[in-house]
């Protein structure tokens, strides 16, 4: 028996990288509002923890699956209650970050069902977008002062920099050179990127790419080995995640065969298999994704950056394929090849997942 939480601030808490840490009020809501969504991969008789069992079992009956009766929901109360008695056998989150393990001592587990502070760090570290820079990406350089960044932007003349943790867009920030030589000093820039390596250590610096197609690629540790679960066909709004495509796995290849081939996704999941299985084994069990991007060189013809963003933990993508496997065994839609669009929508209120009649356009993947 595992317990399954969702705890979709852990980008936020890497960064922060405390035992106690609170997140704005968007990610305790998001939390809140979608934690019942573990009980699409959850073993039977699994725990899911939620603030709300009514709330969750009605949300999963909306999703149109039969997962209430498999898993079980408990509160913190429950949880504390039951810790008093029983164990559990280990614990399956979204992400491993300090501030998750300190809440979970706090709430009574034992310390043989959570990771070593030991272990915590060197997730941390490869969770960081210096290690990706340094072990999975191209073009993509880790600095340490304000005169390196700005001398990587006017070499490239149109740049990407980002924090090495952040989330949902944040920590990111499109910048041209030309802004340099228009404003002299651009001191806005300036600042922002002397706090993020004050906080931080440093900063990455990437050639700004003219995209076509976000996608990703999905994967898990078990045993020590790492597998690949497939793609993922999603859209962003301003650099935050908005929806994926669910639908079977060769109709997601198909479509994306008109950028990238068959034979160039399964040799790029491969070298991530490579790359990443020596890297984690004995530290990391549980998924991760990797986001990646087509995009239109100068000379017109498309290519793959391979590695937009590593993501060691749950991502949407997963959810977006635990889903439609079971959307496929509830509903003979998805096997007569109708595609659905998952999406996670804000009412002003809450937050909501929702399923959707949809397929990807050539324009508009996920309108």
């Amino acid at each position: 028996m595992n317990l399954h939480i969702f705890n979709p601030e852990h980008d936020l808490a890497l960064a922060a990288n405390l035992r106690q840490f609170t997140a704005p009020h968007a990610g305790r809501q998001l939390r809140s509002d979608l934690a019942f969504i573990p009980a699409l991969w959850a073993d039977e008789g699994d725990l899911v923890f939620v603030d709300d069992i009514d709330c969750a079992r009605d949300k999963v009956r909306h999703l149109g699956v039969e997962l209430a009766d498999k898993v079980e929901f408990i509160t913190k109360v429950q949880l504390q209650h039951m810790l008093k008695t029983d164990f559990i056998d280990g614990v399956r989150p979204w992400g491993w970050d300090l501030s998750l393990k300190g809440e979970l001592e706090r709430l009574g587990l034992p310390e043989i069902a959570l990771p070593t502070d030991d272990i915590l760090n060197k997730v941390r570290a490869i969770s960081s977008r210096q290690w990706a820079a340094e072990h999975l990406q191209e073009q993509v350089s880790y600095v340490q002062t304000v005169s390196e960044v700005k001398a990587l932007v006017k070499q490239w003349g149109k740049a990407v920099v980002k924090a090495p943790w952040s989330c949902s867009g944040r920590g990111v920030k499109y910048v041209s050179a030309d802004e340099f030589r228009r404003g002299e000093d651009y001191p806005s820039f300036d600042r922002w990127v002397g706090n993020i390596i004050f906080r931080q250590g440093g900063v990455t610096v990437e050639p700004y790419y003219n995209k076509v197609k976000d996608f990703g690629m999905e994967f898990e540790v078990k045993d020590g080995k790492v597998i690949y679960r497939g793609l993922s066909l999603f859209d962003t709004i301003k650099n935050a995640y908005s929806g994926n495509i669910l639908c079977q796995e060769e109709e997601k290849v198909e479509w994306l065969s008109r950028y990238v081939g068959a034979d160039r996704l399964q040799e790029i999941s491969q070298h991530v298999v490579d790359v990443m299985e020596p890297v984690l084994k004995g530290i990391y069990s549980g998924p991760f994704g990797v986001d990646m991007m087509v995009y239109v060189k100068e000379d017109g013809k498309l290519e793959v950056n391979t590695c937009i963003e590593l993501n060691l933990r749950r991502t949407m993508g997963h959810v977006a394929i635990d889903l439609a496997q079971h959307l496929m065994q509830s509903e003979q839609e998805m096997k007569s090849k109708r595609s659905n669009i998952m999406r996670v929508e804000y009412d002003g209120n809450r937050y909501h997942l929702r399923v959707m009649p949809g397929q990807p356009s050539e324009d508009a993947p996920l309108h």
